[in-house]
This record gives C-alpha cells, sequence and structure tokens, in this order.
C-alpha cells in the first residue's frame, strides 16, 4: 500500500462559553509522512508548533501552511499544534 495515499481528517469544533462557533476538519497527510506534511483548510491557521515525543518544540509553523517540510525530523512520533479561532489543537503524526 502506497503511503502517500494515506488521509486522516481531525474533525474538531471552535467553542467559546459552552456554544457551537463552528466545526471544520483539518486534513493532515501523509500520516505517516516521509518528507513533506500536507494540510488543507478553510479556515485561517493563526500559529503552529512541532513537538516531538519528549515535549521540545522542534519547529515553529508558519500562519497556514500548505507544506511542512520535515525531511530532516528523526523518525518517530511527532505533535502538530495549531491555534484556530484561539482555540488550540494537537494533531498526531508519524515520521519515517
Amino acid at each position: 500500500m502506497d503511503v502517500n495515499q494515506h488521509q486522516h481528517f481531525f474533525n474538531f469544533a471552535v467553542t467559546n462559553t459552552g456554544n457551537l462557533v463552528s466545526k471544520f476538519s483539518l486534513p493532515i497527510f501523509p500520516n505517516p509522512a516521509i518528507e513533506l506534511l500536507n494540510t488543507t483548510s478553510s479556515t485561517l491557521i493563526k500559529s503552529g508548533r512541532i513537538y516531538n515525543a519528549q515535549g521540545k518544540i522542534i519547529q515553529l509553523i508558519p500562519i497556514n501552511p500548505r507544506e511542512i517540510n520535515i525531511a530532516y525530523f528523526e523518525n518517530g512520533i511527532y505533535f502538530l499544534e495549531i491555534q484556530v479561532n484561539k482555540v488550540s489543537q494537537i494533531l498526531k503524526f508519524i515520521k519515517f
């Protein structure tokens, strides 16, 4: 099976004082990834960080990225933290 064909969607709701404001899907693909992690969203991603499994920040993400270069990362599990509309979401991905 070709890894580049895998696509994972993470659904989450953006809330404000308990009321549902908006809901959207943020795809990151491929997952697992070798060199590039792709993301698309109709909602503006305001900021992001990638953490290694030990919790160390290893990369800051620019506003609204479409591709994230992970070619120089060591193989392993990583976490992409994104901020959308004042809400943070953490997505797990694997680099190999």
